[in-house]
């Protein structure tokens, strides 16, 4: 699946940069530049885009007060020389927030989330399994041997028996692509599979001989789904 971007900057060095690095990475096709966020308005209502690169500070109209103009915005990464505007950039749930000067290697980070969420779309409705990049490299994890997966930070470990692998990527962004009759979140920091939970009470669940803490703002969900299962 081809991923079409659109990049919004009123720097032209900058959005050269950022073209230039999207030709370095399979997959990605870039559609349309523009120095105004209102000139990006036409395209996103004519043509599918799946992602955004966005500048914060621009004549007319900034960055951020165009993303919330979008009803169903795609996925969106800033690109911005400022740090001040990260907490109200991930509240709206952007992909990355990428500070200028960008360096390739963290830009590939930045983009890998991405197809990330592009491949898990298609993968959730059939298969059987998730791929995860680790060791520079994707790696096929069948659902099944999953014990639990943990958030650590910007990273992911997935616990399996005897071994775990660690991923760069949000917990938040893996949770949207597990199926949730497969998978739930306990707490903000851990998923678990939900037929390896041998036992729960409102504070944890057991799963593979460990106890898995529930945070109080999933405990009602948590408890109400399990408890369908009940006899």
């Amino acid at each position: 699946m081809i991923i079409k971007c659109i990049i919004i900057d009123d720097e032209p060095v900058a959005l050269n940069i950022i073209e230039r690095y999207l030709k370095r990475i399979e997959g990605f096709e870039v559609v349309g530049k523009f120095i105004d966020a209102l000139e990006a308005t036409n395209i996103l209502k004519k043509e599918r885009i799946d992602l955004i690169f966005l500048d914060i500070e621009m004549p007319k109209l900034d960055g951020l007060s165009f993303l919330k103009t979008l009803k169903n915005p795609p996925n969106v990464i800033i690109t911005t020389a400022y740090r001040k505007y990260a907490i109200e950039g991930f509240e709206l749930n952007v992909i990355d927030y990428l500070l200028k000067p960008i360096s390739f290697e963290r830009f590939l980070k930045a983009v890998n989330k991405v197809s990330f969420s592009n491949e898990y779309s298609e993968q959730k409705i059939e298969a059987d399994y998730i791929y995860l990049r680790a060791d520079n490299k994707m790696i096929q994890i069948p659902f099944d041997d999953i014990n639990y997966i943990q958030s650590l930070s910007n990273y992911v470990r997935i616990f399996r028996d005897g071994r775990s692998i660690i991923s760069y990527q949000k917990l938040s962004h893996l949770e949207k692509a597990l199926p949730s009759s497969r998978f739930i979140r306990v707490h903000r920091s851990f998923i678990v599979p939900i037929k390896k939970i041998q036992s729960y009470t409102g504070a944890h669940v057991e799963v593979n001989g460990e106890e898995i803490p529930i945070g109080g703002h999933y405990k009602e969900h948590v408890v109400s789904t399990l408890e369908k299962f009940e006899a």
